[in-house]
């Protein structure tokens, strides 16, 4: 296989690592979701909920994600434009985010809609290319941007 064989493959292989991020939550396919992630992983979210980088297991971060969408009627994530910069067994890929989320209150929907990029730091393994790093920075968002304070309420039927 040539070099710009290999290359093309890599790349198609990273971005489908951030699709299949990106689909296995709206499906909830919490296995998916973490065929993602490498054994330990580097969360930065701060420009979403603030706080510190976070720094823990692949299954952790699955454990807290699902439990993050759970009470969620629906999600759409969109990942797109992905350039990803290839160095050997390691890699970085950056994307393009635009996410849908909706929950039911009542006899309401409340929907909160966030765009940014995504930023990933990926290893090439056994099992292929998995995520060891993430960050997400926040670019714009619209609607009830207490969305995920109404998910955790209705994950806990109140």
């Amino acid at each position: 296989m040539s070099i710009q064989d290999r290359d093309l493959r890599d790349r198609m292989a990273i971005g489908d690592v951030l699709i299949r991020f990106t689909c296995a939550i709206d499906s909830r396919d919490w296995a998916a979701y973490r065929s993602c992630f490498s054994d330990f992983v580097e969360i930065d979210y701060r420009s979403l909920i603030g706080g510190d980088v976070l720094r823990e297991s692949g299954d952790a971060w699955t454990e807290r994600a699902r439990r993050s969408f759970c009470g969620f009627e629906v999600t759409q994530h969109f990942s797109s434009n992905h350039v990803c910069e290839l160095a050997g067994a390691r890699a970085t890929c950056r994307a393009y985010v635009c996410a849908e989320h909706f929950v039911r209150t009542g006899d309401t929907q409340e929907s909160w809609t966030m765009g940014g990029l995504y930023d990933a730091e990926l290893a090439r393994g056994s099992r292929g290319w998995r995520m060891d790093a993430l960050k997400l920075d926040l670019r714009w968002s619209r609607g009830n941007a207490k969305i995920f304070e109404l998910a955790a309420r209705s994950a806990q039927g109140g």
